[in-house]
């Protein structure tokens, strides 16, 4: 007897738990991280992520993150991002977008407080609306 999966949709307007309350569900699809990545730019290596089809090394301490999900538009979305810290007294001093993003891809720098680009272990996470 061959097997029948049945497919379909969930619909709710709202979380509810037995005792923390309930949630609007779109706080939820807009609150949520649409894309992130863990990225060893050394290597280069991506070691952990969500909605990233690839990223793209470009130079030292700078890379694209391609999204497997567009956004909406260029600019509708946002990003926090972290960095290993340098060897010695060089350390991150900020993520910053390196030029203009697109729906599909983000470029990034890693700027460290002598005014270098260094290649380190580094992470980024999106929010936004996806298209």
């Amino acid at each position: 007897r061959p097997s029948i999966m049945a497919l379909g949709k969930i619909k709710a307007d709202t979380l509810e738990h037995s005792t923390a309350g309930s949630l609007d569900t779109q706080y939820v699809v807009q609150g949520s991280t649409k894309a992130w990545v863990r990225f060893d730019q050394a290597g280069p290596t991506v070691q952990q992520s969500l909605n990233i089809a690839s990223v793209t090394d470009s130079s030292a301490g700078k890379f694209i993150t391609n999204f497997a999900s567009n956004f909406s538009g260029a600019n509708d979305y946002n990003f926090t991002g972290m960095s290993q810290t340098g060897s010695g007294t060089a350390y991150c001093v900020t993520i910053q977008m390196d030029g203009t993003p697109a729906t599909g891809t983000c470029p990034y720098e890693q700027v460290f407080n002598n005014n270098t680009f260094s290649d380190r272990i580094c992470g980024v996470n999106n929010n936004g609306d996806l298209a």
